[in-house]
């Protein structure tokens, strides 16, 4: 990421609403958390609790954990609260981050956990990464299907390996825009931001109502040229009568994960678009993000 932000420091790095982000504001932001975090722990690899919604913020908040040489695990503020408030006691932060207002199922942490609300801005910045970090980079939480959501340790070696893996086969060009569809306390989330801010790609955001139940509508106006989800998308595309060539026209790669991806959803698509790039990989938290088989 820094060597992009070095690279294209005036490029797009995310566009929410409003102003697009440049690589070198993004960057700077991530350092203001980083001196933030450094601030208020005294541990030299703290674990970081990010209780923030898709945007900017998060995505600085990611990073600025990584280059304050700290593990950060997210949620899902959508999702149920005592899910959220299971994974924030077994994850035992050292520091929670939040914007504008704590969710309430942060009430029941210790009083002495620091908190700090990332709305606000940073009054240090910590230019340079840390030399001492932890080697997990983030904790992500698996679904619970089978019983109680478990932690699952994503170490920097493997997940950096993972990125350098995945990037030959996105090939993400610089500015190239990349549709972010998933929750942030999914797995698949943070492969978006990584894989596009670590290549130069402009993130894009999906987080509205209206983008989560009219995805296609989202990449034809938000021209998404990569787009990565579970085949649930597709199957929204289809009731909305818009898996067609007109939304898609933008797409490059669509890759799925995390669910079946069935021989219907490929006959829809490719009957549409027979030249865009399609994968189909099976998601599994322990391997770091995903693998196809």
């Amino acid at each position: 990421f820094l060597a992009q932000v070095r690279a294209h420091p005036r490029l797009p790095a995310v566009e929410c609403d409003g102003p697009a982000t440049s690589y070198e504001e993004l960057a700077a932001l991530a350092k203001g958390i980083a001196g933030s975090i450094q601030q208020v722990v005294s541990t030299p690899s703290p674990r970081v609790l990010l209780a923030l919604r898709p945007s900017t913020t998060a995505y600085a908040a990611m990073i600025g954990t990584l280059i304050a040489g700290g593990t950060f695990c997210t949620v899902n503020l959508e999702g149920p609260e005592n899910r959220s408030a299971s994974i924030t006691r077994e994850f035992s932060p050292d520091v929670i981050l939040f914007e504008s207002s704590p969710s309430s199922f942060l009430d029941d942490t210790p009083a002495t956990t620091p908190r700090i609300d990332v709305s606000q801005p940073a009054t240090h910045s910590l230019d340079q990464p840390t030399i001492e970090y932890s080697e997990a980079a983030y904790v992500v939480f698996t679904s619970g299907s089978t019983g109680q959501p478990k932690g699952v340790k994503i170490g920097r070696t493997g997940f950096s390996h993972f990125l350098m893996v995945a990037s030959t086969y996105f090939d993400l060009k610089p500015g190239e825009r990349w549709g972010q569809f998933s929750n942030l306390g999914y797995d698949l989330a943070i492969m978006d931001v990584f894989l596009a801010l670590t290549q130069g790609g402009v993130l894009v955001p999906l987080a509205s109502k209206k983008d989560q139940l009219l995805p296609a509508t989202a990449i034809k106006e938000k021209h998404i040229a990569i787009w990565q989800s579970v085949p649930s998308a597709l199957e929204l595309m289809i009731q909305a009568k818009q898996l067609s060539a007109d939304y898609l026209a933008p797409l490059r790669i669509m890759s799925f994960c995390g669910e079946p991806l069935l021989p219907h959803h490929l006959t829809a698509l490719f009957s549409e678009r027979p030249d865009l790039e399609v994968f189909n990989t099976y998601g599994t938290t322990e391997t770091t993000g995903f693998n196809t088989i």
